[in-house]
């Protein structure tokens, strides 16, 4: 049973033949710190996410993941992050197919999805919270936990994002409206979590797919416009900013007239 689940997420994870997957509740005994102390385990445990090299969390289901509700997992995904070890979260393909239909509709969703408090974190162990309560009041404390988690996630959750982006242009090709939305979902998401130069280039992929697909003047090329204007503004590219600028007003006065809203907003 467990060796099939092994090999499942090692399949999902699309990893090399070579390389190894180890699967935490397989090989760590949470037990060890009724003898060696929980300050002992916690730091053993941090070295070997360290040493392993690479975090595979899997979100599902991915509306209500249950390891986000976790304190063993929380406290995972932060030794993650304080030891500089990469973080990537895998979905099924339906979850993943999921996901991805509903950051369509809702760019905020990762901030909505991910209010994380470990505080509230349960464990099967009512010790081992308590356990691990104390090493994070000793060294990072609650808050900051949340929030370094919570960077972690987000940026971990729009790669999946990323991934399907390329696969879906893989399979459809870059004049697909639905694959042009996703871009621009992701690329206002990138932008909003600092991510500039992704964010940057998947607006502009997005932009001159709508100009191409819908037309110059269609309301998604000009909404595309605006926004990649907005963003050029600012990083400082001014003259980028002022073209775009000039060319969704035209636009919005061609098909919205000088005096709607939208327009004026524009101006």
């Amino acid at each position: 049973h467990h060796l099939g689940r092994a090999r499942a997420l090692h399949a999902l994870a699309r990893l090399p033949a070579d390389r190894f997957l180890w699967v935490d509740c397989l090989v760590v005994n949470q037990h060890v710190n009724n003898d060696a102390g929980f300050e002992w385990w916690s730091t053993t445990f941090r070295e070997s996410v360290a040493s392993i090299g690479s975090t595979l969390l899997v979100l599902t289901p991915w509306s209500a993941p249950e390891a986000l509700v976790r304190v063993w997992c929380l406290f995972e995904v932060w030794a993650t992050v304080v030891t500089g070890t990469s973080l990537r979260v895998l979905l099924p393909a339906a979850e993943r197919d999921a996901f991805v239909e509903a950051l369509l509709e809702d760019f905020r969703l990762l901030d909505r999805l991910l209010e994380l408090d470990v505080a509230k974190a349960q464990a099967f162990n009512p010790a081992d919270r308590e356990n691990i309560f104390k090493a994070i009041n000793a060294s990072v404390g609650f808050h900051e936990l949340n929030v370094e988690a919570k960077a972690a996630l987000r940026t971990a959750l729009v790669g999946v994002g990323l991934a399907a982006v390329e696969e879906r242009v893989a399979e459809r090709g870059e004049e697909d409206e639905e694959v042009l939305r996703l871009m621009y979902q992701l690329g206002s998401v990138c932008w909003q979590l600092g991510m500039l130069e992704q964010a940057g280039g998947l607006l502009e992929r997005a932009l001159a797919g709508f100009e191409k697909v819908l037309g110059p003047e269609h309301e998604a090329t000009l909404v595309a416009m605006d926004t990649l204007a907005n963003k050029r503004t600012g990083q400082g590219r001014h003259e980028e900013a002022a073209e775009l600028y000039e060319r969704a007003l035209a636009g919005k006065e061609a098909t919205l007239g000088p005096e709607h809203e939208s327009t004026l907003g524009t101006v």
